[in-house]
């Protein structure tokens, strides 16, 4: 098992990508990427105002994580 602490990761995803494929393997089944938050957000505002599917944030960690 790995822990792995990102900083501001939207800033910098291209610098990781080849490291993180050290870690996260094509064929593992399952992958666990938790998100922290300066600020308490319920599951309702993080799906509708900062993650909605099809947004921004979400086409831009999706992409990256379909490589």
């Amino acid at each position: 098992m790995y822990s792995v602490l990102f900083s501001k990761i939207e800033f910098g995803m291209d610098l990781v990508v080849e490291r993180l494929k050290e870690f996260v393997k094509p064929d593992y089944k399952i992958a666990i990427f938790p998100w922290a938050f300066p600020v308490e957000i319920t599951s309702e505002e993080f799906e509708k105002e900062y993650f909605p599917i099809d947004g921004r944030r979400y086409n831009k960690y999706y992409t990256e994580l379909k490589k």
